[in-house]
């Protein structure tokens, strides 16, 4: 495995890939503080910052747009310039499933809910223009048997309202060995790396014993419109290029 160097020290992906890839460094420096001499001796960097909550994305655009958008591509640009692999960590939360068979894979043209989504679309344009053979990952929501306050099964459990839609998920722990195979065969464009399978956020927060009011996305997003945030996607993810996760629902019980 190359030496690689990780991006995002605040990222709680980024602390799972460190942890998993002993040939890597977590940088404590930030997106624009690395300077293409600090790249030196690094034949991968893979980037994990990002401004991730999506409310406060909506009421600060202009700070998501340089930290999710600008800063990563200008980095991009670096690695590119250094002859260095530039792995982006985005996000299958650009689309929006109309319906449970509305599938989307790597091919599909993205319908943004959000800003968070948008300035996500607009990074993976950048980077790939900036850095063709960079390599960018879709996962959608991370789940993992490691608690962690960004851990979406951690999240779950503060909630009292919660939506029945069908979902794709990606297991952090099955997502890690995909990725490590992907960095090792250099390759390059977007790959969307979720589990086989749906399951509603209700039933995952059922399967984790919490008390909770089961709610249409309708009216998940009638109420969350009112409040003035962010809107929230149904988003059902398949891949052309790779063979997906193990099964959610198999994958479940063993997570909780």
């Amino acid at each position: 495995m190359s030496n690689i160097l990780i991006i995002g020290k605040k990222s709680w992906m980024a602390g799972m890939l460190a942890a998993y890839i002993p040939e890597s460094v977590l940088s404590e420096k930030r997106m624009e503080d690395i300077q293409e001499e600090s790249l030196v001796g690094y034949d991968v960097l893979i980037n994990c910052a990002a401004m991730t909550n999506i409310d406060s994305c909506e009421a600060n655009k202009g700070k998501a747009l340089f930290t999710n958008a600008i800063d990563p591509t200008i980095l991009a640009g670096k690695c590119h310039r250094a002859g260095m692999k530039y792995v982006f960590s985005s996000s299958a939360c650009i689309f929006e499933s109309a319906h449970e068979s509305d599938t989307k894979y790597e091919d599909s043209i993205p319908n943004p809910g959000c800003f968070y989504s948008r300035s996500k679309v607009l990074a993976e344009e950048l980077i790939l223009e900036t850095c063709p053979d960079a390599l960018i990952i879709r996962p959608r929501l991370p789940i993992s048997e490691v608690p962690h306050p960004r851990n979406t099964l951690d999240k779950l459990l503060k909630y009292d309202k919660i939506n029945t839609n069908q979902e794709s998920v990606t297991v952090v722990e099955d997502m890690l060995p995909v990725l490590k195979q992907l960095i090792e065969t250099n390759a390059s464009g977007v790959y969307h790396l979720v589990n086989a399978g749906t399951i509603s956020p209700a039933e995952i927060a059922t399967a984790l014993g919490h008390t909770f009011e089961e709610v249409t996305k309708e009216s998940q997003d009638a109420r969350l419109k009112e409040e003035g945030r962010a809107k929230r996607v149904t988003t059902i993810v398949g891949s052309k290029k790779i063979p997906l996760l193990r099964d959610i629902r198999e994958r479940m019980p063993e997570i909780v």
